[in-house]
């Protein structure tokens, strides 16, 4: 059984501003990438919305592209623990992550 911990997003405004603008200050392109969490992180998650419109508010930026892949339906045999897949699930996050950056342009074939 896994248990989370009661995560959550909390706000650092003077930090998110100071990141958004270092983001904005380059014309390079740039993926922000949510790796895979276990579901059972997601387990009274506090403040989750915020957490998105911080999230929609970067990949706002014309240089910016998140790649939200924290909810990816993996099943339990591929977390070796709630934050951190295993090999078999570094594998099918990297071949989902490779289609997401192919189907955005991020990367070429």
């Amino acid at each position: 059984e896994r248990k989370g911990a009661h995560a959550g997003w909390a706000a650092h405004p003077a930090a998110q501003a100071e990141w958004k603008a270092l983001l904005a200050s380059t014309e390079r392109p740039i993926a922000l990438v949510i790796a895979p969490y276990h579901r059972s992180y997601f387990d009274g998650f506090q403040h989750k919305d915020e957490a998105q419109a911080y999230l929609s508010e970067l990949d706002a930026l014309p240089n910016v592209t998140v790649i939200d892949l924290g909810q990816m339906d993996l099943p339990d045999s591929c977390f070796l623990n709630t934050t951190h897949t295993d090999y078999a699930g570094a594998k099918v996050f990297s071949k989902r992550l490779r289609g997401d950056l192919l189907d955005k342009g991020i990367l070429t074939r």
